[in-house]
Parts: C-alpha cells; structure tokens; sequence
C-alpha cells in the first residue's frame, strides 16, 4: 500500500499544497466562473469519493 493511500488519498500525492489551493482560488476570482452560482468543491486529492462506491 503506498503511502498516498494510507493518508486517504485517491490521487498518488502525499499531501495538498498551497499551489493545488491557490489554482482553485484563481478560478473563482476569474471571470471564467461567471455561471458558477453554487458549488462544493474539496480540494482532498479524491479522498471524499473514496467510499462511495
């Protein structure tokens, strides 16, 4: 088992960085979102659709 999956991680990282936030962040300060009225988005490296399947 690799380390990135014992932490929870779908994604083979071994953690979130500020860099993986910030891109985020941009989006929604972009015009880019200007249909975007609602939304979750975790930034989780997939670790909140782990169990749900």
């Amino acid at each position: 088992m690799a380390s990135s999956e014992r932490r929870g991680h779908i994604l083979p990282i071994a953690a979130i960085g500020p860099e993986q936030v910030s891109r985020s962040v941009l989006f929604l300060a972009d015009d880019a979102r200007a249909h975007v009225t609602g939304m979750v988005s975790p930034i989780d490296a997939g670790a909140a659709t782990e169990n749900t399947a």
